[in-house]
């Protein structure tokens, strides 16, 4: 059964709302804004690099280190990735390779230290 709520409680309600809306603001507003700024770097993808890849662009002169013959290729080394190579390594399928953009595998389940200690970037309670 559901409860009815009268126009005067919604309107009351939504008065409400709005009136914590203009109060915040206000202190926003007066108090600076968001006080002191905090320096940070987006951390992801080298879009550089793949960029480079995407446009053909300064590749001309690289030439393949090594030829490998797989039957198949993972592209990306994140939590898919490594994912999709362990449940074929455990199921007995181990010609194929993994391929990363990046220096380290792991996408956005990696981590990363600093003089405080060890923190996650994103996807780190994947089992």
């Amino acid at each position: 059964m559901s409860k009815r709520i009268s126009r005067a409680a919604f309107l009351k309600t939504l008065a409400a709302l709005a009136a914590t809306g203009v109060a915040g603001k206000l202190i926003y507003d007066r108090t600076g804004g968001a006080g002191r700024k905090i320096p940070c770097r987006m951390l992801g993808s080298s879009f550089a690099l793949g960029h480079r890849l995407r446009d053909g662009s300064g590749l001309s002169d690289l030439q393949p280190g090594k030829t490998l013959n797989k039957k198949l290729t993972i592209v990306g080394g994140g939590i898919a990735g490594l994912s999709a190579g362990w449940w074929l390594k455990r199921n007995g399928f181990d010609d194929f390779v993994i391929l990363e953009l990046e220096k380290d595998v792991g996408g956005n389940s990696r981590a990363g230290r600093n003089h405080l200690g060890a923190f996650p970037w994103g996807a780190h309670y994947v089992p």
